[in-house]
């Protein structure tokens, strides 16, 4: 389902690589690693795929942005699964080491502020390739 989503995209952008899929294991160590449990779609996605190079990151990114998240006063808490490259991260919320629902938002770097943008993966796919947040 994921591949093929990415895959409409990746014809119009050669900076799309779908990375070989993670595994169980190395998801349960992301969230072991993070303290928090990831969404079913987020799972569904990175056994499909660990990221697309693009706006979707892979496993050990997402734990390498959440550990980086320290750095930015009240970023702690998103579960950050993508970027748009100039510094915003789209992350899920997470309410006492879960994540709240499949409701994606975008942190706003410059003034930490938190956007809602989409209900779920397949809406921030699609409404960032069609430049719409």
């Amino acid at each position: 389902m994921w591949i093929e989503q990415i895959e409409i995209y990746k014809n119009e952008n050669p900076f799309i690589k779908i990375n070989a899929p993670s595994d169980e294991k190395e998801i349960k160590a992301a969230e072991e690693a993070l303290g928090v449990s990831f969404p079913n779609e987020l799972k569904g996605l990175l056994l499909e795929l660990d990221g697309d190079s693009l706006l979707l990151f892979s496993a050990l990114q997402i734990v390498t942005r959440k550990a980086l998240g320290g750095l930015y006063g009240g970023f702690e808490e998103p579960l950050s699964i993508g970027g748009n490259g100039c510094g915003d991260y789209y992350a899920y919320t997470i309410t006492d080491g879960i994540t709240a629902s499949n409701e994606i938002i975008r942190w706003e770097h410059e003034d930490n502020s938190r956007v809602f943008v989409a209900s779920g993966l397949a809406g921030l796919i699609e409404k960032y390739h069609a430049d719409q947040v």
